[in-house]
């Protein structure tokens, strides 16, 4: 029997296998729990040479990528998946073993519920930015497909999926009707943002009701999410002010979420230091960070935060209302 470093590290490994994985067939192994999809590491290729057999040009290249830095670098920038590696060396003989322990298992995908259960009871709305880019040139390149967005769009009415709860506490409407709300999100973070102004809307006529804004942020007005049903809040005034920022429209100036608060900057000092409004902010990292940005620029430059105080130094006024309780993120990663 051969053995060599490898071959032992996947022995000793496989008994461990069942722990990353419940107990399946290959075929379902590689289709539904290990990510296929993700590049193959430097160290993965060379691992694969002592036991792969493989046509002599395919080995040269093979080893040329796993010795050479410079040479994987170039190669993994196209982000080749574990599939385009089988096809581009299609003479390798991958042992079963290598994937069930060195692939990654997929991780899972998080969406906000983006319905009320007061408006639509038993259901589950999300709200999913089907993910599709180029990788390489414009020439040279091609398109790849987010894993799960794409799933969910090729969905038949019927079909099941796997699917759990994952609870964010520190991310839901104020327990009190009467507390005022701003809601900041760009693309798909509008989604928990449609519940916040369904729930809302099913108390419509509530006595003391607070002020629901909107500042919502999309690439062109034909990308909008939601914009009929958000008309319809702004115009039955469940919404109380709505304030959209483009970013790739003809004709108007480039223009991100954050920009517009600030040109909302009186409106936003009077609902957090007045009036004590909860500031709640949706979307990717990036943009979390401009819009708390643009949120301790416009309260650090007001004349009405005597009341909010920090034990030392300048204060961090973002900070002061996570402490308080009234500042609230939903930062998401994008995973392909």
């Amino acid at each position: 029997m051969y053995v060599n470093q490898l071959s032992t590290r996947i022995y000793y490994a496989i008994v461990g296998v069942m722990s990353r994985i419940p107990p399946a067939t290959m075929f379902t192994a590689l289709t539904n729990y290990l990510d296929i999809e993700c590049t193959p590491r430097q160290c993965d290729l060379e691992a694969l040479l002592p036991v792969c057999k493989c046509a002599e040009d395919e080995r040269q290249k093979l080893t040329h990528l796993s010795l050479d830095s410079n040479a994987y670098n170039a190669w993994a920038e196209l982000k080749p998946s574990w599939v385009d590696f089988v096809t581009e060396f299609s003479s390798v003989r991958i042992p079963a073993g290598f994937y069930l322990t060195e692939l990654p298992v997929l991780q899972p995908r998080y969406y906000s519920i983006s319905n009320s259960p007061s408006m639509y009871p038993d259901q589950v709305h999300l709200t999913v930015g089907v993910l599709e880019y180029q990788v390489g040139t414009e020439n040279s390149g091609r398109i790849k497909f987010g894993l799960c967005s794409t799933m969910l769009q090729n969905l038949a009415a019927g079909e099941q999926v796997h699917a759990y709860v994952n609870r964010s506490p520190g991310f839901h409407l104020p327990s009190s009707l009467s507390h005022h709300v701003i809601m900041v999100g760009a693309g798909s973070g509008m989604a928990p943002f449609r519940g916040f102004w369904q729930h809302r809307g099913s108390m419509k006529g509530t006595y003391g009701t607070g002020e629901l804004h909107l500042f919502q942020g999309c690439r062109t007005k034909s990308s909008l999410l939601h914009a009929e049903e958000i008309n319809g809040a702004v115009n039955s005034k469940v919404i109380t002010s709505s304030v959209t920022a483009f970013s790739r429209e003809k004709h108007l100036a480039k223009a991100y979420v954050q920009d517009k608060l600030l040109e909302c900057r009186e409106l936003i000092e009077e609902l957090l230091l007045k009036k004590k409004a909860h500031f709640y902010v949706c979307g990717d990292i990036k943009m979390a960070i401009g819009v708390s940005k643009a949120v301790s620029t416009i309260l650090a430059g007001s004349t009405r935060n005597g009341d909010m105080t920090a034990s030392d130094g300048e204060l961090d006024y973002v900070e002061i209302m996570k402490q308080e309780g009234r500042y609230h993120e939903d930062i998401f990663a994008v995973l392909v």
